[in-house]
């Protein structure tokens, strides 16, 4: 995977990208959703910090992110396909799912599937996509600090 490092000061006119060295990234492997529901799934950390590849300092940068949020989901079904196909090595069977977004074990009983059926939930982090934060007014912040 490609790393670039932006060194010098950016401006319209000013500044310049080097190709990094010393980008690493961790997974690991989960097996239960937020809400407690039996879901397998990775996740994936990229440290932010890299070196220029020329080798001029040893100084440690942060790394031009640009590519790596315009590719997230690339890396999010590169490693899917990884975990489906080492489960597929260990026997398990893997179906698509109804939906086309991965694939899932065909080996569970219906009858356990429908233990656990898709549940609409409120997010636990935050509020959905597309709602808007409604926050008070700096007045009725004071009135309502006044009152308690």
């Amino acid at each position: 995977m490609a790393c670039y490092v932006r060194t010098g000061h950016h401006s319209k006119d000013t500044g310049e990208w080097r190709d990094a060295k010393g980008l690493v990234a961790t997974s690991w492997l989960h097996t239960i959703s937020r809400d407690g529901d039996p879901q397998l799934h990775v996740h994936l950390a990229i440290p932010n910090a890299v070196q220029r590849a020329d080798g001029v300092d040893d100084q440690w940068r942060a790394a031009d992110g640009q590519h790596f949020y315009q590719l997230r989901h690339l890396y999010g079904v590169t490693v899917d396909r990884a975990v489906e196909q080492r489960l597929l090595e260990m026997g398990y069977a893997m179906v698509e799912r109804a939906d086309g977004n991965g694939a899932e074990d065909g080996g569970v009983y219906q009858q356990v599937m429908d233990r656990f059926p898709p549940v609409p939930r409120p997010s636990t982090r935050g509020p959905a996509r597309g709602s808007t934060i409604t926050r008070p007014s700096t007045a009725s912040r004071r009135a309502g600090a006044r009152s308690t």
